[in-house]
C-alpha cells in the first residue's frame, strides 16, 4: 500500500531528477532521492545506459553501508557526466549560527559585602570547561564523525545589591561601588578563566573577541529592594556576634535574608555559538558504459539551527553554571579566523 507521504514526496522531485534516477535500482531508493545532484548531472543521468545504471544502484548501495544512512540522506551528493566530471566541491551555504546560553552564577564566591573572591577564576575556569566537555560530548554522540567547537558570542556581567548600605564602601561610593568592585573581579576572572579554558572569542582574544553587553546603568542597588530605615535598622541590627536580632532579642537573619538576599547577584550571563561540522568525503570518479563517469561524496556541512540543545545545569543558585534563554545571537567572532588559530587552544 502506497503511504500519502510517499506519494507527495515523490511528487516534490523534478521531472529532470525522476529521469534521472529511473532505472537506477537500489535498497535505499529514498536516500537516493535525497541525495544532491547538480542539474547537469541529472541532464546526464538521464542519458545513461541501462546497464550503468544498474551498477550504479550497487555502487550506491555500498555507498550508504560505509558511510551511513543518516550521512548519505544530509550530505550526499552524486556527480555525473558523459565526459569530464566536474569539481565535487562546492561553496559552503550560509546558515544561520547556532547558539546557546548560561548563566554562571558566582555570589556565594564573593566575602560578605566585599569583592573579595579568592577562587572565582579556577572557579568560572572549571564551569567552562566542564560545560564544553559536555556540548562536545553530547553532540558527537548525537552526530557521529562531526567535529564541534564551542566559542564566546557575547557576555553580560551582572553586579546587583540590595538597599542595605555597605559598610565597607561607606563615604567611598557605597552599594555602587560595590558593585562595580564586583564587576571589575568578574570581569578579570572571566577573561583569565575563559583563555585557561580554550574558549576561542575570549576576552583579549587576538583573533577576535566576544562583545560585551553589560549594562553599567543597572550595577549598585535594585529599585525593587525594600527600603532600608531607620524601622528596618532596629529591627536587623547585628549583636557582637554578628547575628541580626530585634529590639526584643528575637534572631531576625532569616526574615532579613528573605528580604534582601534575592536582590544581591553576582553571575556572567554568557552566549555561545555552537558549530558543527562534519568533513567532506571526496569521492573517485567511476567509468561506466561508453564516455559516462559518475561519483558519489559527501559534501561538508555546518549545522543550522535544527539541532537541539538540551539545557545544562550545574551546581546550585549562587554558585553553578545555569542554562537560560540567548539574550542576543551572533557569531563568534574568532571562528572567522580559525583556521589561523593555534591547536594548543584547542578548538581546530
Amino acid at each position: 500500500m502506497i503511504k500519502l507521504k510517499d506519494i507527495l514526496f515523490e511528487q516534490t522531485i523534478s521531472k529532470t531528477k525522476q529521469l534521472a534516477l529511473a532505472g537506477i535500482d537500489t535498497k535505499y531508493p529514498k536516500i537516493l532521492q535525497s541525495v544532491f545532484i547538480p542539474l547537469s548531472s541529472q541532464k546526464a543521468l538521464g542519458q545513461f545506459e541501462e546497464t550503468t545504471k544498474k551498477e550504479i544502484g550497487l555502487n550506491f548501495d555500498a555507498f550508504v553501508e560505509k558511510y551511513s544512512k543518516r550521512a548519505v540522506k544530509n550530505r550526499g551528493k552524486l556527480n555525473a557526466s558523459l565526459n569530464q566530471l566536474p569539481p565535487s566541491n562546492e561553496p559552503s551555504k550560509k546558515e544561520p549560527p547556532l547558539n546557546d546560553a548560561f548563566n554562571i552564577d558566582i555570589k556565594s564566591k564573593f566575602k560578605v559585602d566585599s569583592a573579595e573572591a579568592p577562587t572565582a577564576t579556577k572557579d568560572i575556569q572549571d564551569e567552562l570547561i566542564k560545560y564544553k566537555k559536555a556540548k562536545i560530548a553530547e553532540l558527537t554522540k548525537q552526530y557521529p564523525g562531526a567535529t564541534v567547537y564551542v566559542g564566546f558570542v557575547n557576555y553580560n556581567i551582572i553586579a546587583t545589591t540590595s538597599k542595605v548600605p555597605s559598610t565597607l564602601y561607606y563615604g567611598q561610593g557605597g552599594n555602587k561601588a560595590l558593585a562595580k568592585a564586583r564587576y571589575d573581579k568578574m570581569y578579570a576572572s572571566f577573561a583569565e578563566a575563559g583563555k585557561n579554558a580554550g574558549i576561542p572569542g575570549y576576552i583579549g582574544d587576538p583573533n577576535g573577541e566576544a562583545e560585551n553587553i553589560s549594562n553599567m546603568q543597572l550595577l549598585g542597588p535594585v529599585p525593587e529592594s525594600p527600603n532600608w530605615t531607620g524601622v528596618e535598622r532596629k529591627k536587623f541590627k547585628k549583636d557582637a556576634n554578628g547575628v541580626r536580632r530585634n529590639e526584643e532579642g528575637e534572631d531576625t537573619t532569616a526574615e532579613y535574608e528573605k528580604l534582601y538576599a534575592s536582590h544581591r547577584k553576582a553571575y556572567i550571563q554568557v552566549t555561545v555559538q555552537i558549530l558543527i561540522e562534519f568533513p567532506e568525503v571526496k569521492g573517485k570518479a567511476i567509468p561506466g558504459a561508453k564516455n559516462e563517469k559518475y561519483m558519489f561524496s559527501l559534501r561538508r556541512k555546518s549545522s543550522g539551527t535544527t539541532i537541539k540543545l538540551p539545557p545544562i545545569r550545574f551546581g546550585r543558585p549562587g554558585n553553578g553554571l545555569f542554562s537560560t534563554d540567548v539574550p542576543k545571537p551572533g557569531k563568534c567572532p574568532a571562528f572567522m579566523n580559525r583556521n589561523k588559530i593555534k591547536t594548543r587552544m584547542g578548538y581546530l
